[in-house]
């Protein structure tokens, strides 16, 4: 089963909310509000009250850890928990912006988390980015599973259809939808990490021709797993997406309508970015959409770092080809193990697989392949990717796993992942 969410419910439940927090909302005016917001109506009018009433809200994981909490609180001033209605004590050296509105921390692959401060005029443009990217014009309902922690399922994909009165089937979580039916007979929009979309197509028993708007972000979307979704959503459009929470969360979007969708491009620039190749090609964007800064790190520059290299076509479609602390050393030639996974991905027919890279004294780096549910021979594997590659981008060992460890944004947990399979990473 899941929550419906309507404007006019909402709303209602929200005035209500409102009225009773009335003296949290006096006593507690100079804290940041703590909110650890589960997928369901209750927290979200929560969230609502504490942006509507113009306090500094930060979003957790409901199952957080102790151990995590504490780690996160080191970055965060003291604090009013919305929930317990306890005050907590914080990092007395962190001074918040004064137009943050919202914190939401990282997710990042590799390990790190980073507080992002983001103002009411961040949150506005990139809703008003998404509702045009997306054409939410045409979308009657949506099917949200998304953690609302992450800046994907809060920003990217609840306040956008809260802002066009599109109503959401809440969903508790992946697992919950997957049991609800909702992927056999469910309509409207469908939003999900690539790693969603690749269990979704081996769960259903045929393809869903009602959904309109199948919408992936979060993560490279390879070139078969885009193929394969056409198949299963036949009705539907499909939009890949490419941001950071840094950003707000959006910057590019491209849909399977347009050119360049099926050859692997990741889009163009949505709202009022502006976009440019810094040094090493690393993509570097400017718009009201930016961050103010993490909470313990100012910005140092009016353009954001994305970390990513990549690279625009003629017609300005770009292409992100990997990350640049992703990049390795083998025999004197610099590698992007996400750009290479992408490319094995292409050739290996196969969605679920990550390069490891290791320590090598002659090289400077090897590639180890690790595979999931592969039922391609590892001496098969090596004789495809014989055919494209030189040497010394040949994995030099090749695992596999029952499955890949993975964050809760669907991301490969690459430190996890290193931990797993050891070898002297």
């Amino acid at each position: 089963m899941s929550d419906l969410i309507t404007v006019d419910n909402l709303s209602d439940r929200i005035g209500r909310a409102r009225i009773a927090l009335a003296a949290d909302v006096v006593a507690q005016a100079n804290r940041t509000w703590i909110l650890r917001i589960a997928s369901c109506v209750d927290d979200i009018v929560l969230a609502m009250v504490a942006l509507q009433t113009g306090r500094n809200l930060v979003l957790l994981d409901p199952l957080i850890s102790e151990i995590e909490f504490r780690k996160k609180m080191t970055v965060l001033p003291s604090s009013y928990d919305l929930k317990t209605k306890v005050a907590i004590a914080g990092n007395s050296q962190i001074k918040i912006h004064r137009l943050s509105r919202l914190i939401m921390f990282t997710s990042g692959s590799l390990g790190e988390a980073r507080a992002v401060q983001l103002s009411e005029g961040s949150i506005d443009e990139n809703a008003n980015s998404v509702i045009t990217s997306l054409d939410l014009n045409e979308v009657k309902c949506q099917h949200l599973f998304l953690p609302l922690w992450h800046s994907f399922g809060f920003l990217g994909q609840l306040l956008p259809c809260l802002k066009k009165e599109i109503a959401t089937h809440l969903y508790l979580d992946f697992g919950a939808f997957l049991r609800s039916g909702a992927l056999s007979t469910g309509a409207g929009m469908l939003a999900g990490v690539p790693s969603h979309f690749e269990a979704m197509i081996r769960a259903m028993p045929a393809p869903n021709a009602n959904f309109t708007h199948i919408v992936s972000a979060g993560g490279a979307l390879s070139v078969p797993l885009r193929q394969k979704m056409r198949e299963a959503f036949p009705g539907a459009v499909l939009y890949t997406n490419y941001g950071q929470t840094e950003a707000g969360p959006r910057i590019l979007s491209l849909k399977s309508t347009e050119v360049g969708f099926f050859e692997g491009l990741d889009g163009r620039p949505v709202g009022h970015w502006q976009i440019r190749l810094g040094k090493e090609f690393e993509l570097q964007v400017k718009g009201p959409q930016a961050m103010l800064g993490y909470t313990n790190k100012p910005l140092e520059s009016e353009w954001l770092n994305t970390g990513d290299i990549a690279e625009i076509s003629p017609l300005g479609l770009i292409q992100i080809l990997g990350r640049r602390d992703d990049l390795v050393k083998i025999s004197g030639e610099r590698v992007s193990l996400l750009g290479l996974e992408s490319e094995y991905k292409d050739i290996l027919h196969l969605d679920n697989l990550a390069i490891i890279a290791r320590p090598d004294a002659l090289r400077g780096s090897v590639l180890d392949l690790v595979l999931e549910e592969s039922a391609i021979a590892s001496s098969e594997v090596q004789k495809l990717l014989a055919k494209y590659f030189e040497k010394n981008v040949l994995p030099s060992c090749i695992v596999r796993l029952n499955q890949l460890p993975r964050l809760t944004n669907g991301k490969i947990d690459r430190v996890s992942l290193k931990a797993l399979i050891g070898g002297g990473y």
